[in-house]
């Protein structure tokens, strides 16, 4: 709206100029807007394909200029609002399709039984896990975010932690076994797949999946004593 209402000052007349944007079922006008014979348009195109249309007209008949009533320098502009309007769309509807993507990906990672931990490798800082693991670990999420990795598993398996780093660094993937750690103490069995993960502006982090092998390990440990 705020676009239509200030287009007719920058026209030769603007004391008989108003303007309406159409843009898909929408329409912006000006102050006393009406439908002229003396109009100038140009089309919004979105993604190579028309959305809207700017128009500016007069209301009174004026001389003969460029194009009917108006000036080659009035054409030059109604075509370049209409551009930077159609990029200032492009640009919003880019950043919804975002929006719902990042919504749709965390509903799948939330779905999820296993759980996951995406983090900086550089500064051991959580950048996103999912609800499964939020709630075995009982931590909240300040704590989360800024605790490194190595602060959930006991230290005694830090070097297993050294050693997947350095397989990821030489084959892209690492898998492992390890004792989670929750805020009470309990020691959890987690067998975990780590790989690399590219953020949105091209960050390096790291993305572990871990599964509950706790009921895998207590019949490991029935079978060994019927042995």
């Amino acid at each position: 709206q705020g676009v239509a209402d200030t287009i007719p000052s920058s026209w030769q007349y603007p004391e008989v100029t108003c303007t309406q944007i159409k843009l898909e079922d929408r329409a912006y006008t000006s102050k006393h807007f009406s439908e002229s014979k003396w109009i100038l348009s140009q089309e919004i195109v979105v993604f190579g394909k028309k959305a809207g249309t700017v128009e500016v007209c007069l209301l009174e008949e004026r001389p003969t200029g460029d194009e009917g009533p108006f000036l080659k320098e009035e054409r030059n502009l109604i075509n370049a609002i209409a551009e930077r309007l159609g990029r200032i769309i492009e640009r919003k509807r880019a950043e919804e399709a975002l929006e719902k993507q990042k919504t749709f990906m965390d509903n799948i990672i939330d779905s999820l039984w296993d759980t996951v931990y995406i983090f900086d490798p550089e500064t051991g800082t959580g950048i996103r896990w999912n609800r499964v693991l939020e709630e075995i670990s009982g931590y909240d999420y300040q704590k989360m975010k800024h605790y490194p990795p190595t602060h959930f598993y006991p230290e005694e398996e830090h070097m297993r932690i050294e050693k997947v780093m350095q397989e990821i660094q030489e084959h892209g993937l690492a898998r492992t076994e390890l004792s989670y750690i929750t805020s009470d103490g309990s020691r959890i069995p987690f067998e975990y797949s780590i790989v690399p993960v590219s953020g949105p502006e091209g960050q390096k982090w790291l993305c572990s999946i871990g599964r509950n092998i706790t009921k895998r390990k207590e019949d490991e440990e029935i079978k060994e004593q019927l042995e």
